[in-house]
């Protein structure tokens, strides 16, 4: 949007209003109004056309809703449809939107002009196949080189260490799909042979402090020692 390319600009609301007049056009067209065929969509163009050029609106769509786009589209904010003092309300007059009742629309009682027809819960054929004929790929989460840093000093327990099931288990405390693991409350498990006696309880969970040199070491540099563990 023009005024995230020229910072001078900037006018929060009036940006909202620009957006809406790019999905206008994406939607009714099919294609951005600042890129072009080929290869000439660097983000160097794009930002060239953003602030120096009149989108191509085709004569098909018609004199409403190309007066609707050109007027979100304007460069200048304090300009633009929406960018006054009226806001989404300068949009609602616009004749775009002569045949709509707004408050008919806010009370649901307009029925969708498209009901997609769907056979199943995996059934894709609303979708366009250039998305559908895509391999499916993993695309795993890189691990942020500091992520041990980031909740150091604590770490989490599972449920079968405090012997009560969370509170969205299913029946028998089982959630679906889980397997079942019996409760482990003796005091010579790892984790209770690492941490001292409770210091603070809760509903869900319940605090405990570290045992040892290690807590000792944390106590000293003033970080924080306490660990969490689901209430038995």
């Amino acid at each position: 949007m023009t005024e995230l390319v020229d910072i001078l600009l900037i006018n929060f609301n009036a940006v909202d209003w620009w957006s809406v007049g790019v999905l206008t056009y994406e939607l009714l067209t099919g294609a951005s109004p600042f890129t072009v065929e080929g290869e000439r969509n660097t983000q160097q163009e794009i930002s060239r056309r953003i602030l120096r050029t009149t989108p191509p609106i085709p004569e098909s769509l018609g004199t409403d809703v190309a007066d609707f786009i050109k007027k979100l589209l304007v460069k200048d904010p304090r300009r633009r449809l929406g960018g006054g003092e009226e806001d989404a309300r300068e949009l609602k007059r616009h004749s775009f939107f002569k045949n709509l009742d707004w408050t008919k629309l806010a009370q649901k009682q307009i029925p969708a002009p498209f009901k997609p027809i769907i056979k199943n819960e995996l059934d894709v054929s609303n979708f366009s196949e250039e998305f559908t004929g895509m391999p499916p790929t993993d695309s795993p989460a890189v691990v942020p080189p500091n992520y041990d840093k980031i909740f150091k000093g604590y770490s989490y327990v599972a449920p079968s260490v405090g012997g009560r099931p969370p509170s969205n288990a299913g029946a028998g405390g089982i959630r679906r799909g889980a397997v079942e693991r019996p409760p482990r409350k003796d005091a010579d498990s790892a984790f209770f042979r690492s941490y001292e006696a409770v210091c603070a309880q809760g509903d869900r969970q319940r605090v405990r402090r570290e045992n040892g040199e290690q807590g000792e070491r944390l106590r000293t540099r003033g970080e924080p020692v306490a660990r969490l563990s689901r209430p038995s």
